[in-house]
């Protein structure tokens, strides 16, 4: 029922849900996506918001194709649950999927030609962060 109300925008469902327990990382379907996915899919800022406020794990990846909620909101350019994600977990910026491909690598790709991207740069800023925290520990 959550995945259901979390992919079709229903906040005060999701709410419902969320306060008798339903689990928030219930993966589902046949490629299992959480709740949170399908909030980052669909551009569902305030779902998103509410299950990260349930301790929804940023990081669990798509059984296909390994992508994790930042992945789906790179993809989409959605600025408002990338910046949420990232800063509720900067972790996520370094989750690679089964390509290989971090969120800021398939926002890259999403980007038209002509234009220059908002996620983009602000993946850019809180990721080089990441990676410059982890070079500091070798």
């Amino acid at each position: 029922a959550l995945q259901i109300a979390s992919s079709s925008g229903r906040s005060r469902i999701t709410k419902w849900l969320i306060e008798r327990g339903a689990d928030v990382d219930a993966a589902g379907g046949g490629g299992g996506s959480t709740p949170l996915m399908h909030a980052a899919r669909r551009g569902h800022t305030s779902i998103a918001k509410q299950l990260l406020d349930a301790n929804a794990d940023a990081l669990v990846k798509h059984k296909r194709s390994g992508w994790t909620a930042l992945h789906l909101a790179a993809l989409r350019l959605d600025s408002d649950i990338v910046k949420m994600l990232v800063e509720y977990n900067v972790d996520t910026c370094s989750c690679l999927d089964k390509k290989n491909r971090t969120p800021l690598e398939l926002a890259v790709k999403a980007v038209p030609k002509d234009g220059s991207d908002e996620v983009v740069e602000m993946l850019s800023s809180f990721c080089s962060v990441v990676s410059s925290e982890d070079d500091s520990s070798l």
